[in-house]
């Protein structure tokens, strides 16, 4: 069993009784809310990593951050995400699996990853005022709506 569980792609499925499975579960869940929040969660599947803050998940979901951390606290009142630490959210692997599944948005990861590019050259001109940029932006590369400031290079490098 442990095995089989260790496929990512078929541990859903192997999960699942009839309709009452973990899938079953999650999609009712998700009815529950309302729309902005299920689509929060649906683009979350698209993040390339384990844990999220609001400007990722505001670039995921092309909004803001005040309305993607709004759609992450609901999300964590339905338990489908959970803040580690202060404006910071993860999901289980199997919610993770479930949300990834969900298959929308494909643009959303190159939102977020240029969300990471911009952040990280935000960072780097907090942590080292006046040194020239890093690199040249490619010409494809959208900004987010919304960066993070970086009031000092503390900040900065703690990001």
């Amino acid at each position: 069993m442990v095995a089989e569980l260790s496929d990512e792609t078929r541990r859903l499925s192997l999960l699942d009784v009839e309709d009452t499975g973990v899938r079953a579960a999650l999609r009712v869940t998700l009815q529950q809310l309302p729309q902005d929040v299920s689509r929060q969660f649906a683009h979350l599947g698209r993040h390339p990593g384990t844990h999220v803050d609001r400007y990722a998940a505001a670039a995921l979901t092309d909004t803001t951050p005040q309305a993607a951390e709004a759609a992450l606290e609901r999300l964590a009142a339905a338990h489908l995400v959970t803040e580690t630490a202060p404006g910071r959210w993860t999901m289980h692997d199997l919610v993770r699996l479930y949300a990834r599944s969900l298959d929308v948005a494909p643009e959303a990861l190159t939102r977020v990853l240029d969300h990471d590019v911009t952040t990280g050259l935000a960072a780097v001109a907090a942590a080292e005022p006046g040194n020239e940029d890093c690199f040249p932006l490619p010409t494809d590369h959208l900004p987010p709506a919304a960066v993070r400031e970086f009031g000092d290079r503390s900040a900065a490098v703690a990001w």
